[in-house]
């Protein structure tokens, strides 16, 4: 089984954690504008208080950061007690890959995640492990506003820490 790419999701880089709020398509849906005009950034719940404790009031200029996950493929592959394995595509720039289900078995590199899986296994068997290629990444945009005083991010080329 081979399952094709996802559309890149998007969360707020002081959301990053364990454990997240499901990711957006697009980095823009994180603003939500309030009744007087301003904007909040991050996860607009309120809290029993009618308090926003995911989210960060922002202005025109402010430069926002994100943290992104690129879904790169899921596949299905075979590992042999010896550690080695059935092949597959492993596709370019990927930084992390996991055991679909399995999210303490992650790793940096197939081979490593390969040991994992091997390390539960008797001498001479083998098992069928449904994989996924990840990649994380940052990224920083300005908040612009259009003429219509509606939010526009503008990505920043610039390193963020520049």
């Amino acid at each position: 089984m081979s399952e094709e790419a996802k559309p890149r999701l998007w969360w707020p880089e002081f959301l990053g954690d364990e454990v997240m709020p499901t990711g957006h398509e697009k980095p823009e849906t994180w603003l939500a504008e309030q009744d007087d005009g301003t904007y909040l950034f991050g996860s607009v719940k309120a809290d029993e208080e009618g308090r926003f404790p995911e989210a960060e009031p922002v202005e025109a200029g402010e430069r926002l950061r994100f943290t992104y996950l690129d879904q790169m493929g899921r596949h299905t592959i075979t590992v042999r007690a010896d550690r080695t394995h059935s092949s597959v595509a492993v596709p370019e720039g990927y930084t992390d890959v996991w055991e679909v289900g399995e999210p303490d078995n992650m790793a940096t590199s197939l081979a490593a995640l390969v040991e994992i899986i091997a390390d539960r296994l008797s001498p001479g068997d083998e098992e069928t492990a449904d994989i996924e290629f990840l990649r994380w990444g940052d990224a920083s945009f300005t908040l612009g506003l259009t003429d219509r005083q509606r939010p526009l991010l503008i990505p920043v080329s610039e390193p963020a820490d520049a």
